[in-house]
């Protein structure tokens, strides 16, 4: 899983589809590459690979990004926000239907 590699300080390879493409920056979290691209891949793996000095930026970035977006205490957070906004709109959707 990228993001646990995330979480651990390690640069990542990936495809810029989904989630990836909102949540990373190539060259920052680590190297993108296009579906189906092999030879890019192989590139991008090999730079990897050698651990150069782009591995220690994106190690930083990447637990960074981890930390300040994906822990457990925000995770949770943004849950409980989402649930509490449902709950208010059904208590108003109630409200209006128990008028009526």
């Amino acid at each position: 899983d990228q993001l646990e590699a995330m979480s651990m300080g390690k640069p990542i390879l990936y495809t810029p589809v989904g989630a990836h493409k909102e949540v990373l920056k190539d060259f920052k979290n680590g190297y993108s590459f296009p579906p189906g691209d092999i030879n890019k891949m192989e590139e991008y793996l090999k730079k990897l690979l050698k651990n150069n000095h782009n591995n220690k930026k994106f190690e930083y970035n990447n637990r960074k990004l981890v930390v300040e977006n994906f822990s457990i205490e925000i995770i949770s957070e943004k849950f409980k926000m989402i649930i509490l906004e449902v709950l208010k709109s059904w208590k108003f959707l109630l409200g209006y239907l128990f008028i009526i």
